[in-house]
């Protein structure tokens, strides 16, 4: 009986504790539609009631953000589509901030904390923590912000933390996962059955992954800042980096010409193959197109189904048991490629990959977790309802009520970027398939540049341009 009412106490101190976030009966996806038609419909207001801000001395200080890496990540990426560069920057140093202090250093009576909290209700009763390809674009993103307000200086630490973070990520992912697993402290039973939901729910996870679980758009946009910034011999580093990861033209091309600090001369009888099919330029200055398109893999929530041994007076019998978990949804492109002057853009980084091999690698974890959460959630419901038929509905009650999956994720990511480039003559014309004009521009022939467009959908664009220091 002392059980049972310290775990009604509980659920009271849950739904008292959690009854600002409904999402822990709800779940985020009906949040997770309505990010992705702002971006869609190119809605670029920030008044967000998830941003709070210093109303009584200073209106425009950000103080803090609602489930910050969530719903920051999310407001920073856009912020830096609309333009607001300095907000969108102000964002992303909460989220970063969250990262670090939340996630990565928080103390373990903290995280004890929320692992009962996700025990008794599910992990949306406590702030998204993010993936680590998510934390990198963070700092990348902030690096572009301040490409944009031409504060190279700053640019430059944020590209720094980017590759040190896939460094860290190259280095550490597997080994958090596995003392993650260690902690479980599971049960070969519950080991096998989340094997077997594995093998049986999730074969279409056989897909490409880059080595190491990195993100060739990372260290090719480094690359890239480290040619505006005119150091070549990192770009020339960066570029090198990402031939590994990806098989681009371009990218072996950049490499060339960083090599030769972009001082290359024609040569179309040249017997290498890369130099040959090169578009030199003249004054060697060039332009670089980085399409984003279109939106990455989404988390949705999907209902499963195992059986569970039950006892009832004394008498074994088998039930089943429903659980929710997130499982990778839809990804499309809005275009195919796009062309700057006659040059089609091809790709750089495929994020269907990059995300579906973290999604992969954490899958046996999170299935494990939620089978154990489950059966420890049923134990007690059965027990409740012995001692008290009232009880035990009740608790059954909340226990269908809280089945919902955690499906936050860093919304308005591509299915993919691309990359073209050619020489700087002055003026650009970047056209969609059928040759419609999406931006027509003149550029000073005296410096490199790098224009981003992102197209969520076919017919929407948001365009930035980057300039040589």
């Amino acid at each position: 009986m002392r059980l049972i009412n310290k775990y009604l106490i509980l659920i009271i101190s849950i739904l008292f504790l959690t009854s600002c976030s409904t999402a822990v009966f709800t779940g985020f996806d009906t949040e997770n539609k309505a990010k992705v038609n702002d971006i869609a419909t190119q809605n670029c207001d920030l008044n967000n009631k998830n941003l709070k801000y210093d109303d009584k001395e200073n209106p425009q200080n950000l103080i803090s953000i609602k489930d910050p890496v969530y719903h920051g990540s999310y407001l920073g990426y856009k912020a830096f589509l609309c333009g607001e560069f300095q907000k969108s920057i102000n964002i992303f140093n909460i989220v970063e901030d969250n990262y670090r202090f939340s996630v990565d250093e928080e103390n373990i009576a903290k995280k004890a904390g929320k692992e009962v909290l996700h025990a008794v209700t599910n992990q949306n009763a406590t702030d998204y923590e993010g993936l680590y390809f998510e934390r990198i674009l963070t700092n990348t993103y902030k690096a572009m912000d301040y490409l944009a307000l031409k504060d190279y200086g700053a640019a430059r630490v944020e590209i720094n933390r980017a590759i040190n973070r896939q460094e860290i990520a190259r280095d550490e992912f597997e080994k958090a996962i596995s003392k993650k697993r260690e902690k479980l402290n599971s049960t070969d039973e519950n080991n096998n059955m989340a094997n077997k939901i594995i093998q049986e729910n999730f074969d279409f996870l056989q897909t490409k992954a880059y080595k190491d679980f990195t993100n060739p758009f990372v260290s090719y946009f480094a690359g890239l800042f480290f040619v505006l910034d005119k150091d070549y011999s990192k770009a020339r580093f960066q570029f090198r980096e990402t031939s590994v990861q990806e098989n681009n033209i371009y990218i072996a091309q950049d490499y060339i010409l960083a090599n030769t600090n972009f001082n290359i001369k024609k040569n179309k009888k040249s017997k290498n193959k890369i130099i040959s099919s090169m578009d030199i330029s003249n004054n060697g200055k060039y332009i670089w197109l980085i399409f984003d398109n279109g939106y990455g893999l989404n988390l949705k929530e999907t209902n499963f189904t195992i059986p569970f041994m039950v006892t009832n007076d004394g008498v074994a019998g088998l039930s089943s048991l429903n659980f929710a978990m997130a499982t990778l949804g839809d990804s499309y492109k809005s275009y195919d490629y796009l062309f700057i002057n006659d040059k089609d853009t091809k790709l750089l980084s495929d994020m269907d990959s990059v995300i579906t091999a973290e999604y992969k690698a954490n899958l046996a974890y999170r299935v494990t977790k939620t089978i154990i959460n489950l059966t420890a959630k049923t134990a007690l419901n059965t027990a409740a309802t012995k001692e008290d038929r009232t009880l035990g509905l009740a608790t059954n009650i909340f226990t269908f009520l809280t089945n919902h999956a955690d499906t936050r994720y860093f919304v308005g990511v591509p299915k993919e970027y691309q990359v073209a480039r050619v020489p700087n003559n002055g003026k650009i014309i970047i056209s969609n398939p059928n040759k419609e004009i999406i931006l027509e521009e003149n550029l000073n022939p005296n410096k490199h540049f790098v224009i981003y467009i992102k197209s969520p959908i076919a017919g929407v664009f948001y365009k930035q341009i980057f300039e040589e220091r």
